[in-house]
């Protein structure tokens, strides 16, 4: 895989864009995009240590509620993602967001694996990873779909000395779209915090009983915690929701979506206790957003569906989590 030499301007694809002019469209032709029949809650794997065993039922008792919605959430986004096979549908620009869609899912997917067998210092990495994953397509639907065209145009390369194929990196990160939206901004801070090495994180993921006296570390700890299920499985649910809103506006096109999808100022999760794992994707229950069946607006209510009702199970994660 190579990357732009130093001082390069075209998104890491090794040409210059020209100046002032769109990107053609890219060569490459699309065939039907496969997909999982199915999405269904990952099994409970063999060998489980006592403490990832315990995680596995517990979460699977108390988390109930936020387990099923999240479940219909991803089956949603499955039956949405299949409308690539539309022959219409087949083009670059579907390509570009469903890459980026296909990403997030399985981040999000993982991280909720984790999440039920206690393995709640890695879901918080797979929880920002998911952010960037669903930034991306707000940014490539807002404008910025020429630098994937460019970085297609020029990506695919035969590298003679090794006689392997060479493919561009093509740098992207999507930063102001995670500003723009209040709730990824959020969610991306939080989660970011929580997955670096910085000490107060690490200290709650592996020494959660720690205080002046004492510091009782667990190495590799897989014990249950309802706050930090509640709080990733919030977190998993409002990504749900923005990536249902976005393939509302962007499946069985061939062309980037209105400017009614790009990031709306969400106040909902922007208020303490706003972002519980009462919010979910799963809120689409009848396969639409309920700003009212058959609504044509694009845009994100400000109290939707996957923020309203939210506060107490969100309280309840931090009282979990935060000390007197």
């Amino acid at each position: 895989m190579s990357t732009p030499p130093s001082g390069a301007e075209d998104g890491g694809n090794g040409q210059a864009p020209s100046a002032g002019l769109p990107a053609a469209e890219p060569p490459q032709r699309v065939s039907g995009m496969r997909l999982p029949q199915r999405w269904t809650l990952p099994g409970r794997p063999a060998e489980l240590d006592g403490d990832a065993d315990d995680a596995w039922r517990q979460s699977g008792f108390l988390l109930a509620e936020e387990l099923a919605l999240l479940t219909r959430g991803f089956g949603l986004q499955l039956r949405l993602a299949a409308t690539g096979y539309q022959p219409a549908a087949r083009t670059m620009t579907m390509a570009a967001l469903a890459s980026q869609w296909s990403r997030a899912l399985s981040a999000e997917s993982e991280a909720l694996s984790l999440l039920r067998r206690g393995g709640y210092g890695t879901a918080v990495a797979l929880v920002r990873q998911a952010v960037e994953f669903v930034a991306a397509q707000i940014a490539l639907g807002s404008g910025e779909l020429d630098e994937f065209r460019r970085w297609a145009h020029h990506a695919y390369e035969r590298h003679e000395p090794t006689r392997a194929d060479d493919v561009g990196l093509g740098h992207y990160f999507a930063g102001e779209a995670i500003a723009g939206d209040e709730n990824l901004r959020l969610v991306y801070r939080a989660a970011s915090d929580l997955a670096r090495p910085n000490f107060g994180a690490t200290a709650l993921f592996v020494a959660g009983e720690a205080g002046h006296s004492r510091y009782p570390l667990i190495f590799g700890d897989q014990a249950f915690h309802l706050g930090w299920g509640q709080l990733l499985s919030g977190w998993l649910a409002m990504l749900g929701e923005r990536q249902i809103h976005l393939s509302r506006c962007t499946r069985a096109r061939s062309s980037p979506p209105t400017r009614s999808c790009a990031p709306t100022q969400q106040r909902g999760c922007g208020r303490p206790g706003r972002c519980g794992p009462r919010g979910t994707a799963a809120a689409s229950r009848n396969g639409s957003t309920k700003r009212g069946a058959g609504a044509s607006s694009c845009s994100t209510s400000a109290d939707g569906p996957a923020t309203q009702g939210a506060a107490s199970s969100s309280n309840a994660a931090r009282r979990s989590l935060v000390k007197p």
